[in-house]
């Protein structure tokens, strides 16, 4: 693959694009990138639409002046039909009803949070929930379109084998990576799984509600996934743990959250506010 040769080379050519699926392991993977790239990191936020487009990325570059090394974001879909610019995308794909299953008990706690309740039937009334994998690749659930996507992809990790995928994203990344992390975001009480697990009927609906995302996950760790191992010099015996568990978050860590959070974000919610404000005038 054209991609996987380039970044084996190490060329400098494109920029790296994390296209975040909710709960693969992204945010732990995200403190690698934030520790890699720091100021240099951007999660890139929309400025008008909910899916991110060539502009918000032009409008990011202005405002990193030392140059973008790596975007992310849940707002990177489809993103072949979104952006010019050349993308080294890569992502982290999970086990379709685990990785469901997960995202459920991630929105039960915000709605816990909130005063609320939400049951998995609730959840999955949101088509959008359904096939989420596949869609945030392909822009809907199309599964040969995923399948094609990922082919210009510079790499596609799986969350199961975490470690040995960072090993192999370090080797295919134009940059060298600084495999420093905390787990983030591990999941507690799993005993609410069991409001899912113990329910025939729910059990059916995680099935359905994951089909396609069960087959294009077939597809990365049957025959896309060994690709990469190979193109990394890696095979499935290769030992991998180069992690290093981090004690406590660096500064450069802090630089990056800083620079997100405190210029870049406060300066985009400014600009929506303006476009919001031309629009009343406009009416």
């Amino acid at each position: 693959m054209e991609s996987m040769k380039m970044a084996k080379g190490k060329s400098k050519e494109g920029l790296l694009a994390f296209v975040h699926i909710p709960k693969t392991a992204g945010t732990t993977l995200k403190m690698v990138l934030q520790n890699s790239f720091c100021v240099r990191l951007c999660n890139l936020m929309p400025l008008v639409e909910p899916v991110a487009v060539e502009a918000d990325l032009a409008y990011a570059k202005r405002v990193y002046r030392l140059g973008l090394r790596c975007i992310l974001g849940h707002s990177l879909i489809n993103t072949s039909d979104h952006f010019e610019s050349r993308l080294l995308r890569f992502t982290f794909v999970r086990d379709p009803a685990k990785r469901c299953l997960s995202h459920f008990l991630h929105k039960k706690r915000a709605a816990k949070r909130a005063g609320k309740s939400l049951s998995f039937y609730e959840f999955l009334e949101d088509k959008a929930m359904w096939n989420a994998q596949t869609k945030m690749i392909a822009g809907s659930d199309d599964l040969e379109r995923a399948k094609n996507e990922l082919e210009d992809y510079l790499f596609v990790g799986l969350t199961e084998r975490f470690e040995e995928s960072l090993a192999v994203l370090d080797e295919l990344s134009p940059y060298s990576l600084r495999l420093e992390c905390r787990r983030l975001h591990v999941a507690s009480n799993p005993g609410d799984r069991h409001e899912v697990l113990d329910d025939p009927d729910a059990c059916r609906l995680l099935v359905e509600a994951n089909e396609i995302d069960q087959q294009l996950y077939d597809h990365v760790s049957e025959t896309v996934y060994p690709r990469f191992l190979a193109a990394a010099g890696l095979d499935e015996s290769s030992s991998s743990r180069r992690i290093i568990d981090l004690k406590r978050r660096p500064m450069r860590y802090w630089l990056c959250r800083w620079f997100q959070n405190g210029v870049y974000r406060q300066l985009v919610y400014r600009r929506r506010a303006r476009k919001s404000q031309a629009a009343r005038v406009a009416d």
